[in-house]
């Protein structure tokens, strides 16, 4: 039996070998709505961007936000 989260930690884990493809951290990050649908997905770009702040999560939560706005982020969960 499938679990609610399966599809999300598929999509972090796609992230995630993207950043491996690009000399990253293979790290990947998804963020949720209320329903569980994603709205943000990010990867490791810090070797990449020259970004020490170019983590996944902050990716998937900058991703997230031009999605919804910007103050529309307050409670969604990210893996």
């Amino acid at each position: 039996m499938a679990g609610r989260y399966d599809e999300a930690m598929r999509s972090a884990l796609q992230e995630g070998t993207a950043a491996l493809a690009s000399g990253d951290v293979p790290i990947g990050a998804v963020v949720l709505d209320s329903s569980g649908a994603v709205i943000g997905r990010g990867h490791n770009v810090r070797e990449a961007d020259g970004d020490p702040t170019g983590h996944a999560e902050v990716m998937a939560v900058r991703d997230a936000a031009r999605h919804v706005g910007s103050g529309g982020c307050r409670a969604a969960p990210s893996w």
